[in-house]
């Protein structure tokens, strides 16, 4: 009995043994050849599961032979052997495998972990509630990931670093697409003003910049109206009861050096009947076939409820030359005076809103120079300044560095105003 066990043990000792052998070499040649011929990185992996399952069909089928030549040899006695062999040989095996195993991992190029850095953005918008989407872009400005939304305004969130485009969009309102850099540890804020669509066409989207004033001094995104506010824009306030509505009027004016409440002030706002309107109509109308043409003989009171009627503003000082010049160091002043209406005494002289194309701004605003001087919201001594030339002035009257005022009751006929969101 005992020389049968021992026969037994040294056959499977030895063609275990052999088979490991073999094993070891298939896998040392596959590991020094896989880089040359450009291997599968998971083929000694394959190669392992294989051999593992291999292994196990040796042993069963060792033991088995060696139980057939057994019974063959003892008059039909099978001998069962030990059964604790073949499993610690099991255990063994699987161990192996195991050891091989976490080998070729430790041996895998580890890929340095990738740093990811983040910086934050906050946005805000008005109206709230827009949704923000991001798409990623390559030094070149393609996007290279689809937009993603990333939620709503007002958003404070932290995004990884990198060159996107920011898209700001909400129902009935005109999207913006702002291009941004996000850099490691730094906010950057900004503040999107939707436009709605139904006048967006109507108005020139003017992006944060220098001021032509102060350079220094950053004027952050606005819309200013492409044409001057007409005739007949300004009727369709008087129409729908514009002089009569308190909420557009502040509660006392200064009328002459005298501080007047609305009802009182509001009988120095009428035209040539006695009628609410510009100075120089007639029965609450403008003269036949001046539709077109820039409202002016107007106070800055009535420019200003104007603006509120439609759900603007009237532009500052600063905004509006921004608007007419661009950035500070473009030389766009003197290409817009060689081509506005100025200098012109005769009274047929001012234009229509928006027909001297070539007087068109870095924006896409018409008549900056020229036709009317325009109203603004900036005071000075208690004055108001107006920006522009009319139609009546000398170039000159085009400079940032010239200003004039009037006081918020004056009008005059060649004083009008566009408006700003």
């Amino acid at each position: 009995m005992n020389k049968i066990k021992n026969m037994q043990q040294s056959r499977l000792v030895k063609v275990l043994s052999s088979y490991l052998a073999f094993v070891f070499i298939i896998l040392q040649v596959v590991d020094i050849i896989s880089e040359p011929f450009s291997f599968s990185e998971n083929l000694i992996v394959y190669l392992v599961y294989f051999f593992g399952f291999i292994f196990v069909l040796v042993v069963v089928f060792t033991i088995r032979y060696d139980r057939k030549e057994i019974k063959l040899g003892s008059n039909n006695k099978t001998f069962t052997g030990n059964k604790v062999l073949p499993f610690s040989l099991s255990v063994i095996a699987l161990l192996f495998i195991l050891n091989i195993y976490q080998f070729i991992i430790s041996k895998e190029i580890n890929t340095p972990e990738k740093i990811i850095n983040f910086g934050k953005i906050i946005i805000n918008s008005k109206p709230e509630g827009a949704v923000i989407n991001l798409a990623k872009i390559n030094e070149s400005g393609e996007i290279i990931s689809n937009y993603k939304e990333i939620g709503l305004t007002p958003l404070n969130q932290d995004i990884e670093t990198g060159n996107y485009l920011l898209k700001v969009e909400k129902n009935k309102w005109y999207p913006l697409v702002y291009n941004i850099e996000i850099l490691p540890n730094i906010a950057n804020e900004l503040q999107a003003i939707l436009i709605d669509k139904e006048f967006y066409d109507n108005m020139a989207f003017i992006p944060s910049g220098r001021s032509i004033i102060d350079t220094t001094v950053i004027i952050k995104d606005f819309y200013i109206d492409k044409m001057e506010v007409s005739n007949d824009k300004f009727l369709q306030f008087i129409i729908n009861g514009g002089y009569e509505n308190k909420d557009y009027w502040p509660t006392k004016m200064n009328i002459k050096g005298e501080s007047l409440l609305r009802n009182e002030a509001l009988g120095f706002f009428v035209d040539k009947s006695g009628n609410p309107g510009p100075r120089g109509w007639s029965g609450s109308m403008y003269p036949t076939g001046e539709g077109q043409k820039p409202v002016t003989g107007i106070t800055w009171y009535e420019a200003n409820a104007y603006s509120q009627f439609v759900g603007k503003r009237l532009p500052a000082f600063d905004e509006w030359w921004r608007a007419a010049l661009g950035n500070p160091d473009m030389n766009t002043q003197g290409k817009l005076i060689r081509q506005i209406n100025f200098g012109h005494l005769e009274s047929g002289a001012l234009n229509q809103v928006g027909d001297n194309f070539a007087s068109l701004s870095e924006f896409g605003a018409y008549n900056m120079a020229g036709n009317v001087r325009e109203w603004t919201s900036t005071y000075i001594d208690n004055k108001i300044i107006y920006v522009g030339g009319s139609w009546k002035d000398p170039e000159y009257i085009f400079d940032p560095n010239w200003r004039d005022s009037y006081p918020p009751f004056l009008s005059d006929d060649v004083i009008g105003f566009r408006c700003a969101y």
